[in-house]
């Protein structure tokens, strides 16, 4: 276990290939007039920009990289909607707006589905990342969500980060690069979590 995350542009690189498909895979779980929040991470940023033909979405968000992406779609005409940033304290290294404003903030809504980046994953501790402040939003996303999907790639699983964000009973939907090993099947039964493999294409 580590306390420490490498910076945002430093985490795009990793596992890019991976990242893209649970990206394109989790937007498909998106419909026309969804409310939705977004949390900070390369992963959700790959979600962002595979957001399209969609009409009426509403988007929270406290990622400046997502808020840019889903700008430039929605400039472009790739879907309509809104798209809400959620202030708060700025990091620049992790393109990040967090702290108690922010959780303030997101405290007032409710959305249908939460898409949460993680640091790690484990069936013991649930979802867990690294900085006190992201966590915090991305725990007020899930508060506000009826769906809380999960972005993971298998480099997560059975990894804790610093920071416990909810246990794995709060998770309804995870979408990852693998499928879910077989020593997680009945702890994903028991919390009753749909468990989506972005595969490759011609897989």
């Amino acid at each position: 276990m580590t306390s420490f995350e490498p910076p945002y542009l430093q985490r795009q690189m990793v596992n890019a290939e991976e990242k893209g498909r649970i990206g394109r895979m989790a937007a498909e779980l998106i419909e026309s007039g969804d409310t939705i929040a977004v949390d900070v991470g390369t992963t959700t940023l790959e979600l962002a920009k595979a957001i399209q033909g969609r009409e009426r979405l509403t988007i929270l968000t406290n990622s400046l990289a997502v808020a840019y992406h889903l700008m430039e779609s929605l400039n472009s005409g790739r879907f309509s909607g809104k798209i809400y940033v959620v202030g708060g304290e700025l990091n620049p290294e992790q393109q990040s707006m967090s702290g108690s404003l922010g959780e303030q903030v997101l405290s007032q809504f409710r959305v249908d589905k939460a898409f949460i980046s993680v640091g790690g994953m484990s069936l013991e501790r649930g979802i867990s990342d690294y900085d006190p402040n992201e966590t915090g939003m991305s725990r007020r996303m899930i508060d506000a969500a009826s769906q809380t999907i999960v972005l993971a790639d298998g480099s997560k699983l059975d990894k804790e980060g610093f920071i416990e964000i909810v246990p794995m009973n709060r998770v309804h939907t995870v979408v990852s690069d693998i499928a879910p090993p077989k020593e997680w099947l009945q702890g994903l039964r028991s919390c009753r979590i749909r468990w989506i493999e972005a595969k490759k294409r011609g897989d």
